[in-house]
């Protein structure tokens, strides 16, 4: 039995693809309006598994091997999500964001390789999630199943105001008087998230370092082949390549760079956010968690029917 004329899907995985949907739709939604450091990384994480399962009910060679590339890509950019977290929670024995702040000049390791996993894991390109996601959003479209598509995107930018939401609070602005003797991780912290981080990159630059393998175990199964090389661009996208996009990225940057050193640089330090006012103490000009996105979140739990406390 056959789903229609939309890409000829089973109904059976149409219906896992629906719940798959809801699933990321849902847990993005509720990773955005957490103010506890592990339940937004969990709500996030099932949102990321909802991803996995789209990509492989929507049963096309690449939503397959979009689902399989981004279980590896999740596994690798959760995994530096969590340790960051794990390298504060190690210092400082809190379990809200709201408790947070101004780590980022203390901990700017952790702080990078945090930015680097969440951005990756939101779909900003030219990152490793944004390949993965790119062939879900992909095999959606071509199969005919534009809500599902439209759906999976959506929950991107959720997962997206979520990291920088966790971002914001826990490592920009000025550290409360007890974050005064926290300090960057140590290596034997630091080396697992830089090596995992390094993997990431590396898919990052050329994302034929996942898809040949999965191409290869794909045909061994019978799911379908994919026209992939270890350098060659991703599959389906009219000869698109992740390494255009860096390019652009590297020359934007140096132009950028090259604008500020070249241009008049008179300027006066003020602090931060406050307009030169001198009286505002470090408490007064922090933005909690719990004050970021106020409106979409009181929608967000108006849909969801969610307590304030939850």
């Amino acid at each position: 039995m056959r789903f229609g004329a939309a890409g000829g899907t089973n109904v059976v995985m149409y219906a896992i693809a629906m719940i798959a949907t809801v699933t990321l739709l849902y847990a993005g939604a509720m990773a955005l309006i957490q103010n506890g450091i592990k339940r937004l990384l969990i709500y996030s994480t099932v949102s990321q598994l909802g991803y996995i399962l789209l990509g492989l009910a929507l049963t096309t060679p690449e939503g397959i091997a979009g689902g399989l590339m981004h279980l590896v890509n999740h596994m690798l950019l959760k995994d530096i999500l969590f340790l960051a977290a794990g390298c504060i929670l190690a210092q400082v024995h809190v379990s809200s964001l709201d408790e947070l702040g101004g780590l980022g000049r203390k901990m700017p390791l952790t702080f990078g390789m945090f930015l680097f996993a969440g951005l990756s894991l939101s779909g900003i390109p030219p990152l490793n999630g944004f390949a993965s996601k790119w062939l879900i959003y992909q095999a959606a479209f071509h199969s005919g199943h534009y809500l599902l598509g439209l759906s999976a995107m959506m929950s991107s930018l959720f997962t997206l105001a979520a990291v920088l939401k966790f971002a914001h609070a826990a490592f920009m602005g000025t550290p409360s008087p007890h974050l005064q003797k926290v300090h960057e991780a140590p290596l034997s912290m630091l080396l697992p998230m830089g090596l995992l981080s390094l993997a990431a990159l590396i898919i990052s630059l050329l994302p034929g370092v996942l898809l040949v393998p999965i191409s290869q175990l794909m045909t061994v199964a019978g799911l379908g082949e994919l026209a992939v090389s270890w350098t060659g661009p991703l599959p389906g996208t009219g000869g698109w390549h992740p390494l255009t996009l860096w390019l652009l990225v590297a020359i934007t940057g140096v132009a950028g760079w090259l604008f500020y050193r070249l241009s008049n640089r008179q300027s006066q330090r003020i602090h931060l956010h406050q307009g030169g006012v001198s009286d505002i103490t470090p408490a007064q000009a922090h933005v909690p968690a719990s004050a970021l996105y106020p409106a979409p979140e009181r929608f967000i739990r108006q849909v969801l029917r969610v307590r304030e406390k939850e």
